[in-house]
């Protein structure tokens, strides 16, 4: 009997003290093993849109500025807006909820393309208005396939002028060079040689021109810059178009030369040979070709002629679809310069691009 009961005893002794264990596991679980807040919970639902409003702007995987970005944006960008706390926004970005601060976004609101929206045809194009005020003397490679440790200091180009070909005989002449080549990311802007107009100023009012016409038509119109005091090279010029998806590229400068007596307009292409953009040679003439054609005639100024060169940064990098530069005068003539100068001459030059490209993307000739 005194066994039965000390085995008795024993076991009742046994699971009082597992009990305890137990129950002091947990108290220690809800102590020790706290969880912490969920960073993306809490957030206000909400809908809408909101847009970047510089470049540079970070999206995040969690509101957490020390977190991971997910990837940055330039200015403009519309977002899908779905929630806001403590100063973040909740965006829907490739079917992922990410985060933005909202100090980097304004609320915008989109407009829904209806079914007579969906009948106009619209064309993306990028305009590069050449120049800016300061030069830059960095060298950066001519062609997308090089890189700056593949280049001589020694090459024919290096720190030569960015995307002036002073010459027609020389742009007539030039041929593709060995993988040496290097030039300035951005060369010194023109000057007129009895106005003392700047090229970036003359540039950038014909670009401006252009695309407040052809967004009038429903055209979808990039530039290079918005305003003179920048720095971005030729390389990343050309390369902003591409990853803009833009259709077509034209640069438009209005160079110099050292012979004072050329004057008019020239057109330049990379060649059928160039292993970077020989897939849109014939676009790239076609297009550089109308615009020069249109232009000369509209403004009565000389037709110097449509050159073909692997000599310009900005077409070499243009890899995804037809490019072209049009120099719309020579500043170190006194004519061309006088002409630039006029605002009749320079809304004739905007509109007889305009009427190139709506030519070029729909087949329509617009007379004067």
């Amino acid at each position: 009997m005194k066994k039965k009961l000390v085995i008795l005893l024993s076991i009742v002794l046994c699971f009082t003290f597992v009990g305890c264990r137990f129950i002091g596991s947990e108290k220690a679980s809800e102590t020790d093993g706290e969880k912490k807040e969920d960073p993306t919970a809490g957030f206000i639902e909400l809908e809408g849109y909101v847009k970047t409003i510089k470049d540079d702007v970070n999206i995040y995987r969690t509101p957490d500025a020390e977190g991971e970005i997910y990837m940055t944006l330039n200015k403009g960008v519309d977002l899908k807006r779905t929630g806001s706390k403590n100063g973040w926004v909740r965006v829907r970005l490739n079917d992922i909820l990410c985060y933005v601060n909202g100090k980097e976004v304004e609320e915008t609101t989109i407009k829904w393309a209806t079914e007579t929206d969906a009948k106009t045809v619209t064309h993306v194009i990028y305009i590069d208005p050449a120049k800016q005020i300061e030069k830059d003397d960095t060298l950066e490679p001519i062609r997308p396939d090089l890189k700056i440790s593949d280049m001589a200091d020694t090459s024919e180009n290096a720190n030569g002028s960015d995307e002036d070909i002073d010459s027609t005989a020389q742009a007539a002449s030039s041929k593709t060079k060995d993988s040496s080549m290097a030039k300035a990311a951005m060369g010194a802007s023109a000057i007129g040689v009895s106005t003392g107009n700047f090229e970036y100023d003359i540039t950038f009012a014909v670009a401006d021109k252009v695309r407040k016409e052809l967004e009038t038509m429903g055209y979808t119109v990039i530039l290079s810059r918005e305003s003179d005091s920048v720095n971005i090279s030729n390389s990343k010029r050309a390369l902003d178009a591409v990853s803009s998806e833009a259709e077509i590229y034209i640069r438009i400068s209005a160079g110099s030369s050292k012979n004072p007596n050329t004057k008019g307009m020239a057109g330049f292409i990379a060649t059928d040979a160039n292993p970077n953009t020989k897939n849109y040679y014939t676009k790239s003439y076609d297009l550089c070709n109308l615009i020069l054609d249109k232009a000369t005639k509209k403004t009565g100024a000389k037709n110097i002629g449509l050159f073909k060169t692997d000599e310009l940064t900005s077409l070499n990098y243009c890899t995804t679809m037809p490019a072209v530069s049009i120099n719309i005068g020579y500043l170190s003539n006194i004519d061309d310069d006088t002409s630039l100068g006029n605002e009749e001459y320079v809304n004739k030059t905007s509109n007889a691009i305009t009427d190139a490209v709506i030519e070029y993307f729909t087949g329509r000739n617009l007379t004067e």
